[in-house]
């Protein structure tokens, strides 16, 4: 039975409310990045690429402004994926994952491709790029 003073019960006012932390939303959007076709999983940028970015990749920085998020990405991709290709699966990966998990929408996605990789084949090794 609800209560009458509008608290509690099954009224949707009274059930409480949702909040997701800036770090919680960093880390879906970290996780949706990675899942975009084109983009290198982080245990490939390690070592060369983020000793000479002085950084790990995918980089992910959010601001929010109530429900709305701006997002902006660094990523590395894997080569021969045009730059472009992978900017666009990320935008879409991010936009989908902050809608579906966090109820939360998207204002500007920048994304930014810092580098290229070589893909490795099935042995773990790099495959000679001709």
């Amino acid at each position: 039975m609800a209560a009458a003073d509008g608290e509690g019960g099954d009224e949707p006012g009274g059930r409480g409310r949702l909040t997701v932390a800036d770090r919680a939303v960093s880390r879906l959007v970290r996780a949706a990045v990675l899942t975009a076709p084109g983009v290198a999983p982080a245990s490939r940028t390690s070592g060369v690429v983020s000793g000479s970015l002085g950084r790990d990749l995918p980089r992910v920085e959010v601001a929010r402004a109530g429900t709305q998020v701006d997002v902006e990405v660094e990523v590395a991709s894997v080569w021969p994926r045009a730059a472009a290709d992978t900017a666009d699966a990320v935008r879409s990966a991010v936009t989908a994952q902050l809608a579906s998990m966090a109820s939360l929408s998207t204002g500007a996605v920048s994304v930014a491709v810092v580098a290229v990789v070589r893909p490795r084949d099935d042995r773990g090794e790099h495959r000679r790029v001709s």
